[in-house]
């Protein structure tokens, strides 16, 4: 009888281990691979009954990333829900489920949860700079410039915000801050092209006509095939030789 308790705890033992052993293997897999591999792994975790609820809302944030990155959308916003009803303090859980609300053109609900992201982490930089886009795409361009702004006061070398303020700038035909964004965006990123290509709409919204063409040859440079580019200069050119 000894001896047979002894296996049955053997043997829960090794069971026990190998539990362990399969757990690190699929945790590592939902964090760090990619793909299907990852999804299977994340999933295994969710269907074990064995997670805390912080690491089951972890398993259901993870899985929902690799849902995205392999085009499953809906079930990545399916996950990224019940990781946020388990957890509600992850504030990276709803900045990136407010990306699929921008990417669905749901402006509203996207900022709703941007706000939700930012009560939360008050630094998250990200989520300014996509909260402003989604402002900008409702056309409420002084929250747009507000919310780029605070990016840019976080991070100012945040890249993107300084793309997306010079945009709406230049949209707004305030054509000096717009080549001031751009001429900072370009010390950050000299190989911008789209970058050149809108500051030289900006001169030519001044009707500094060699300048504009200054920034469309850059833009050339970088691209040779950027067609918008190829027009605005040709414009540029035309405009220039009336002397106006």
């Amino acid at each position: 009888m000894k001896g047979i308790t002894v296996a049955i705890l053997a043997l829960a033992t090794s069971c026990s281990a190998a539990f362990a052993q399969s757990r690190d293997e699929n945790w590592q897999r939902c964090q760090h691979s990619e793909g299907e591999p990852a999804i299977a792994a994340c999933s295994a975790l969710i269907r074990s009954g064995r997670e805390t609820t912080e690491d089951l809302a972890t398993a259901f944030y993870n899985r929902a990333i690799h849902y995205r990155r392999s085009g499953q959308i809906d079930r990545a916003m399916q996950d990224y829900d019940q990781s946020i009803s388990i957890n509600p303090g992850n504030a990276s859980a709803f900045y990136n489920r407010g990306n699929i609300w921008r990417d669905r053109k749901e402006y509203q609900r996207s900022i709703q949860d941007y706000d939700r992201a930012i009560s939360l982490n008050p630094s998250h930089v990200n989520a300014f700079n996509n909260r402003g886009n989604s402002y900008k795409d409702l056309g409420d361009l002084d929250r747009a410039i507000q919310d780029y702004g605070q990016a840019l006061r976080m991070d100012p070398s945040h890249q993107n915000a300084w793309f997306n303020r010079s945009d709406v700038y230049l949209t707004r035909k305030q054509y000096d801050l717009a080549i001031q964004g751009f001429d900072q965006l370009l010390r950050l990123s000299p190989n911008d092209a789209e970058a050149y290509y809108l500051r030289g709409n900006a001169y030519f919204g001044k009707r500094q006509f060699d300048q504009a063409i200054q920034s469309y040859d850059q833009a050339l440079r970088l691209d040779p095939n950027y067609d918008d580019a190829k027009q605005a200069r040709q414009r540029a050119t035309a405009e220039k030789a009336k002397g106006n």
